[in-house]
């Protein structure tokens, strides 16, 4: 794995989510996963990363899974009632950023209230980081995103710009938890 892949980037106005609970829910429109297993494996990691950013924020926001109630799975668009809209997909998708193949851009996302985070199917994805692209590393940046974060210059941040493996596991660095606090403390001051 290269460090050139990267996530796309979209400039924030450091927007937050305003509302506590938020809803996410987990969609394979493009029929990507090959089994049940899979994606349940993906919905246990996408939650895991939710928790983290919870304990991260010290519980400011609660983070609900919502996939049960997506009727149309078909439909590109995010479904109505669901803050967070999570899904793989390949080349043109729907949106404004199409997808490369594998390789280079892996994931992109939408700050708050946008709430919409797409995974490049094409990648060599795997769920524990023993190979390829470390779905638990992208989610947690990704998810940061979602919660108003930029990108960080720091190499230690989870929200550097360029993919890198997890080297401490699946944990979100100090400069990031205080980099979201921070955020939302402000926030807060001028609410």
């Amino acid at each position: 794995m290269t460090t050139r892949q990267s996530f796309a980037y979209k400039s924030p106005k450091h927007k937050i989510w305003r509302q506590r609970v938020i809803t996410w829910a987990f969609r394979d429109p493009f029929k990507l996963m090959v089994n049940d297993e899979s994606r349940q494996l993906v919905r246990s990691l996408i939650s895991t990363a939710f928790a983290l950013w919870d304990d991260a924020l010290g519980g400011r926001l609660e983070f609900q899974d919502a996939s049960h109630l997506v009727v149309d799975e078909k439909d590109l668009a995010k479904p109505p009632g669901i803050d967070i809209d999570i899904l793989f997909a390949r080349g043109i998708h729907g949106d404004k950023e199409a997808f490369d193949g594998k390789g280079n851009m892996v994931a992109h996302s939408g700050y708050p209230p946008h709430g919409i985070l797409h995974l490049d199917a094409d990648e060599d994805w795997s769920f524990d980081g023993s190979h390829g692209v470390d779905l638990r590393y992208v989610m947690i940046h990704e998810i940061g995103h979602l919660l108003g974060l930029r990108h960080s210059r720091k190499k230690s941040s989870i929200m550097s710009k360029y993919y890198r493996r997890l080297s401490s596991g699946m944990r979100i660095p100090q400069v990031d938890v205080q980099l979201i606090k921070r955020l939302y403390q402000a926030h807060d001051s001028y609410s």
